[in-house]
Formats: structure tokens, sequence, C-alpha cells
């Protein structure tokens, strides 16, 4: 997980606050066409490596609430 902290000079206190990936044009671009790209490469029989298909596997179950799609 990524995570950015702001500091309070006056008080000096480290707030922690998650940066909001999902909310990001190149996130949105990418959740919304993957399936698509993953479908036809591996119609072209030119698979994309297996890190890939473990991180769609990973975003997938994210997106289920625990289920893998």
């Amino acid at each position: 997980m990524v995570a950015s902290a702001l500091s309070s000079p006056s008080r000096g206190l480290v707030v922690y606050r998650r940066h909001e990936p999902e909310k990001l044009v190149l996130y949105q671009t990418v959740e919304r066409h993957l399936h698509s790209f993953l479908t036809a490469a591996e119609e072209a029989e030119r698979p994309v490596p297996a890190f890939v298909q473990r991180e769609r596997v990973g975003t997938s179950i994210h997106e289920t609430g625990g289920q893998p799609g």
C-alpha cells in the first residue's frame, strides 16, 4: 500500500493519507480495457507474462470482495 504523510510544522504531527490510484485516469483506463486486452493477446497466441495475469486476479479479488473473477 502506498501512503503519503503530511506533517504539521506547528504540532510536529504526521497524518496518514492514502493515495487513491483508482481515481487516476490511467488506472481507470487500464481497468476498463484490461480484460479485452488479455483476451486478444491470448487469441493471438501471445499471452502476457504470468505476473500480469496474477496482478489481474488480485484486482478481480479486490473488486469482487474476495471471490476470484
